[in-house]
């Protein structure tokens, strides 16, 4: 959904030796967002009916995983998936807001 040559771009991050791994804090990044806001993140191009407990991607969502993505590549020595802390866990907060169940 993130496209990786995009996330690369954001890190600063030239060739492929990360690449995989990059690939995968996208996907716990994704994951993380999906829990924090309660609902199931459907692609860009999805035609199907879409439910209370779902969301199609924008560029607000979009940004969160990006967050949240270099916050755990950042920290990949030492992280725990799942948490944030900081001010990366204030802006991802605040770009989820909207997309909140309650």
């Amino acid at each position: 959904m993130v496209d990786l040559e995009l996330m690369k771009q954001s890190l600063n991050v030239f060739g492929s030796h990360h690449d995989a791994l990059i690939q995968h804090q996208m996907m716990a990044a994704k994951s993380y967002v999906e829990r924090h806001i309660d609902r199931e993140i459907l692609p860009e191009d999805y035609d199907g009916e879409v439910t209370e407990a779902q969301v199609i991607i924008d560029p607000t969502l979009t940004q969160a995983i990006m967050q949240v993505t270099g916050f755990f590549y950042a920290n990949r020595e030492n992280q725990e998936y799942g948490k944030l802390g900081g001010a990366a866990s204030s802006v991802v907060d605040r770009l989820l807001i909207p997309y909140r169940r309650f």
